[in-house]
């Protein structure tokens, strides 16, 4: 495939992406073609060898020897299993060897903050409140499972980073009668590698994303914790005291 034919790029892309049980993500080059998903693909378009082109006359012939030593990369971040990286690293290997394609594991992401209180407000008025706990920021992609929730919601639910009598980071919400407040965050998905305004392509869209949102709070509730929440999707203004300070980035 030359580097000249993004549309065949994106949808042998797609094809294999419903082979194998997902729907991707595929950014072609400058083209703008992009597909939504769990896997998110980068392709970064790439100049064929000067003696690869035949005939065709809209190539660079020094950028094109120089891409042409450049060969597929494959990135696994550890949010999928081995296997699956490997089987994704096998389709990118055959859709072309001219794009470099990198495989990003987009996962569930949560930003928590010990706090000595915080508080939620919509349109000015207090929509959720605690004292000692944690607020937490949480953000989805698109094809977030159940067990990327569990995970998340008892490691916060166990997680022992509360002071003791002495100052130390030893106690969990349960020992002190701790609370939740758990506010959807989008941003947290925000990509501001290119440009001056970030992306947010990786986070799920509403529709997907409340049920998720919904789902991890009522998580959080049935391992016993306190919890209040924000309002899905609002604008929202956020008070808070960090209490160390003290912030821990999840992801699953």
């Amino acid at each position: 495939m030359s580097f000249c034919r993004p549309l065949e790029l994106e949808r042998e892309l797609i094809d294999a992406g419903h082979h194998f049980g997902h729907f991707l993500r595929a950014e072609v080059g400058h083209c703008g073609l992009f597909a939504s998903g769990h896997f998110a693909l980068r392709v970064a378009t790439q100049q064929p060898r000067a003696s690869e082109c035949g005939d065709e006359s809209d190539h660079d012939e020094n950028s094109g020897n120089e891409a042409g030593q450049q060969r597929n990369c494959f990135v696994h971040h550890g949010a999928a299993p081995l296997e699956d990286a490997d089987t994704y690293a096998q389709m990118t290997r055959q859709v072309s060897r001219r794009p470099a394609i990198v495989v990003d594991f987009l996962p569930v992401r949560v930003l928590l903050q010990r706090v000595s209180r915080a508080e939620v407000r919509v349109d000015g008025r207090v929509v959720g409140k605690i004292g000692v706990g944690y607020c937490l920021l949480v953000g989805f992609t698109q094809t977030d499972t159940e067990p990327q929730l569990v995970w998340m919601a008892d490691k916060i639910a166990g997680l022992r980073i509360l002071a003791d009598g002495a100052g130390k980071m030893n106690l969990a919400l349960s020992d002190v009668g701790g609370a939740v407040l758990v506010i959807s965050q989008f941003t947290l998905y925000g990509d501001a590698s290119a440009g001056r305004r970030p992306s947010f392509l990786g986070a799920a869209p509403g529709p997907i994303a409340e049920p998720l949102y919904d789902s991890f709070v009522a998580m959080l509730r049935e391992r016993g914790c306190t919890v209040e929440t924000g309002v899905f999707g609002a604008m929202s203004e956020v008070e808070l005291v960090n209490d160390g300070p003290t912030t821990i980035w999840l992801e699953r």
